[in-house]
């Protein structure tokens, strides 16, 4: 059986994808992309003289805002939110019509359906756009040289953020570093973890070069979501916040540091300030698939209740949990207290995407202040970590500063240090401190890129992720999927190896 990659990576008029429904786990069928060319033109007229019109809107699909196409690093935020969400222990999705796929995110009897957890193919067809792009902007008709040069650096940013999401899912399963150029070509190998991120760092410098010389302004329209960075130097500083995400996830402090300076940091400007997937009802467009406004089937986890720091002594919690979380006896108006379904027994569902059209973060100033404080946390920096916390705590969570030196506070429900040998080996001395910062990026993070359980990996904390039924378990990472697996003589570790878990030892809620 050929690969998804195969099969999807370079193919002219049909563009496969990872349609995330519901459980994110079912394989999209083909549509068209069109290029502005209305006599039934299709992207291979970008792989010789594009026009300008053309170039432009292929580029603009690399986010997902050209309707009817099927690509773009829109259409891999619902797996972000909701399957990485349901591995971080943030959300649940109790779908009703789709029973088959609680065993294979719960539980080790997932078989191979586990391994269609990862949202593959949509990130590789973005990547084999992206390249077309890159290729394209070369050749096109009526663009100036500084406008190829930041098509160029446009395109390979947005290539390094689709290998990131991937990387983020399978981490030691690794993959495949590129798409394929031609639909007939063997599929790729699958690389290396730290290969990966490796090629992932080095789109991302290659990206600034070109966009150093990109010039004043795009030949491309950005839709509103990414108002804040669409021109060539606004846009880089997206890309120094890309390298600085990348960089902590490697636990790479001095290098994340440096990446942020040259970022969209700002400490004046608001939390929210960033980009932004967008949505709309325009036939052809797509909707916020974390919307859920009867809480059918999205559910958050009751944990949040239960950690949520208060403002003062026995007083009002985090407003990050009042204003992102509702109960669902709210939500319904009194008519459902709670939801016991599968063995779950639910109170809470989410309020952050309140519409079908609600804008969805990519990166926001938050996350990038969190981002500098976890990193002066991991070079021993405490007091520059604490007052970036603190930033966060009072804007966004409406919460009294943290004390310096920190000592956790019981009587506000701060954390202490970790619960568990293994968790306090993996961390660094600053432990008391770190709990604080994971708790900060939990609330602010919450539901957009699933942050939490990559944290929980990268600092040894799969284990203390709470199971909120017996037999639950905790995956650590997922295996490249099966149709990718199928199609190699010679099957890669990613594909043959269940990566570790952790079993529920104690009891349900």
């Amino acid at each position: 059986m050929t690969s998804l990659l195969k099969i999807c990576a370079a193919r002219t008029k049909c563009v496969t994808v990872a349609a995330l429904v519901a459980s994110s786990l079912t394989l999209g069928a083909c549509s068209n992309f069109e290029s502005p060319d209305l006599n039934a033109a299709t992207t291979q007229d970008l792989t010789g003289t594009p026009t300008r019109l053309g170039i432009a809107t292929a580029a603009q699909g690399l986010l997902g805002s050209v309707p009817g196409t099927n690509v773009g690093v829109r259409n891999i935020f619902g797996n972000n939110a909701i399957t990485m969400g349901i591995h971080g222990r943030e959300a649940y999705n109790l779908d009703v019509s789709n029973p088959q796929n609680i065993p294979i995110l719960y539980t080790s009897v997932g078989g191979s359906g586990f391994k269609n957890l990862t949202t593959w193919t949509s990130p590789y067809a973005t990547m084999n756009q992206a390249n077309i792009v890159f290729k394209g902007a070369g050749t096109a008709t009526g663009l100036e040289d500084a406008e190829r040069e930041g098509l160029k650096g446009f395109a390979e940013t947005i290539k390094a953020l689709e290998l990131f999401y991937v990387i983020r899912q399978t981490d030691e399963s690794g993959a495949a570093v590129d798409a394929l150029e031609s639909p007939t070509m063997d599929p790729p190998p699958i690389a290396s973890k730290a290969e990966v991120y490796t090629a992932i760092l080095s789109y991302l410098d290659d990206a600034k070069t070109h966009l150093d010389a990109g010039g004043a302004s795009f030949s491309f329209t950005m839709p509103t979501g990414w108002a804040a960075f669409n021109t060539p130097p606004t846009f880089l500083q997206f890309n120094r916040a890309l390298r600085a995400w990348v960089n902590i996830t490697l636990l790479n402090y001095a290098d994340a540091l440096a990446d942020l300076n040259a970022s969209f940091l700002d400490p004046a400007k608001p939390m929210s300030f960033g980009a932004y997937h967008t949505y709309s009802t325009t036939p052809g467009d797509a909707l916020n698939p974390a919307f859920d406004p009867t809480g059918r089937q999205l559910y958050a986890s009751r944990e949040f209740a239960d950690s949520a720091q208060l403002k003062s002594p026995g007083g009002a919690p985090d407003d990050r949990f009042t204003t992102k979380l509702i109960t669902l006896n709210a939500l319904t108006g009194g008519a459902t207290d709670s939801v016991s379904r599968y063995g779950f027994n639910i109170r809470y569902a989410f309020k952050i995407y309140p519409t079908n059209t609600t804008p969805a973060v990519i990166m926001k100033n938050e996350q990038l202040l969190l981002i500098r404080a976890e990193a002066n946390i991991g070079l021993g920096n405490n007091s520059l970590a604490i007052a970036d916390i603190n930033l966060v705590r009072a804007a966004s969570g409406g919460l009294p500063p943290i004390s310096d030196p920190y000592v956790p506070n019981v009587a506000l429900k701060q954390p202490g240090v970790c619960s568990t040998a293994a968790c306090a080996a993996a961390a660094t001395p600053s432990t008391a401190l770190l709990e604080e910062l994971l708790y900060e990026k939990r609330y602010s993070l919450m539901y957009e890129n699933g942050d939490r359980w990559i944290d929980a990996r990268k600092y040894g904390r799969i284990q203390d992720l709470e199971r909120d039924r017996t037999g639950d378990i905790n995956w650590t990472y997922l295996m490249i999927p099966v149709n990718e697996c199928i199609s190699r003589a010679s099957q890669p570790a990613g594909c043959t190896v269940t990566p570790p878990f952790f079993a529920n030892p104690i009891a349900a809620y």
